[in-house]
């Protein structure tokens, strides 16, 4: 189970520049929100935390502080969940999955051209033994002919 306060995916946006930036620790851990920023979002858009704050338009906060708190303390079941790094934006969390599943990937795919490698490699040894073997049976038959004629 997850909550979007220790999510890195919880983003606030900023009133006069309209930049989605990092939540604040206060507004995480206590629902306060300065006034530069509207109410939290969740950036994947799994869940509309405006609805649950009671908060239209992420400015007016009706629900007050024990809405925010309670809304960002839920405990959910989310996939898109991602531990928070202080100090970075949600699109530098999204940054780092997509970087991190690149060298995933990245990984993979040098196993399977590991594996890919060693096959071929075994399909050279055995084709290479097949001739071995095949120019000395082709051998011994050309010897028997010249022998018995």
């Amino acid at each position: 189970m997850a909550k979007c306060a220790e999510c890195g995916f919880l983003a606030s946006r900023n009133k006069q520049t309209r930049i989605l930036q990092e939540t604040e620790p206060e507004a995480r851990n206590k629902g306060f929100i300065n006034e530069l920023h509207q109410a939290p979002i969740c950036l994947m858009n799994i869940y509309d935390l405006w609805e649950e704050m009671n908060t239209p338009y992420g400015n007016d906060y009706m629900g007050g502080y024990e809405k925010i708190v309670s809304a960002l303390q839920t405990e959910r079941d989310c996939k898109q969940f991602t531990e928070w790094h202080k100090g970075f934006t949600p699109k530098e969390h999204r940054e780092m999955i997509n970087s991190e599943q690149q060298q995933k990937h990245l990984e993979e795919r040098e196993n399977q051209q590991r594996i890919n490698d060693k096959r071929w490699h075994l399909w050279e040894i055995v084709a290479i033994g097949v001739a071995t073997i095949s120019a000395g049976v082709v051998g011994a038959f050309a010897q028997y002919l010249v022998s018995h004629h």
